[in-house]
């Protein structure tokens, strides 16, 4: 019989875009807690799809990044980005269009995958009408981009995020392997 190997677990990731004039920080950061545990928040400083989003959410809008400090088995990865979802949906505005766009992934030692609702070619089916991507890859100690991976994710601001989190997540798994 073919033996399997143990998959180790990642860490929950969120981007989130939202109107600053109707919500704040803290509320989000509450709703992302409540839901994936105690979490560590970067404030974006490079988005250049920001002014793509002012079109259908509106404008004051911020951005910032989200780890989740506690492993989840990979395939949690279709549970966020239902509960994204279900998020954007109860933030539709009396003019029908989101005020928070939420993007979630899976942060492992090797990668960095992002959910999405869209099927592509390089893109993998997840269940219930959803998808993932890998968005990066470590190589030779560094992250890696793909020719669809988005400008946002390529810029050092959130490839150090990542190599932090990574390193926190191996720490973790450190720990486990030696209770």
């Amino acid at each position: 019989m073919l033996n399997l190997m143990d998959v180790t677990p990642g860490l929950s990731f969120g981007s989130v875009i939202y109107r600053t004039d109707l919500y704040s920080l803290e509320d989000i950061k509450k709703s992302w807690e409540t839901n994936f545990g105690p979490s560590f928040f970067l404030e974006s400083i490079f988005n250049p799809s920001l002014e793509y989003y002012q079109k259908e959410m509106g404008q004051p809008l911020s951005r910032f990044l989200i780890l989740s400090s506690q492993t989840i088995p990979r395939d949690s990865i279709l549970n966020s980005k239902k509960w994204a979802l279900l998020e954007e949906e109860r933030s539709v505005h009396e003019l029908n269009s989101r005020t928070i766009n939420w993007d979630t992934g899976l942060l492992t030692t090797e990668s960095f995958f992002l959910a999405t609702t869209k099927s592509y070619a390089h893109r993998f089916y997840l269940g219930e009408k959803l998808f993932a991507e890998l968005t990066l890859y470590r190589e030779s100690e560094k992250w890696l981009s793909l020719p669809w991976t988005y400008q946002d994710y390529q810029h050092q601001q959130k490839l150090d995020f990542l190599s932090w989190g990574r390193a926190f997540l191996l720490e973790k798994l450190l720990q486990k392997t030696q209770e």
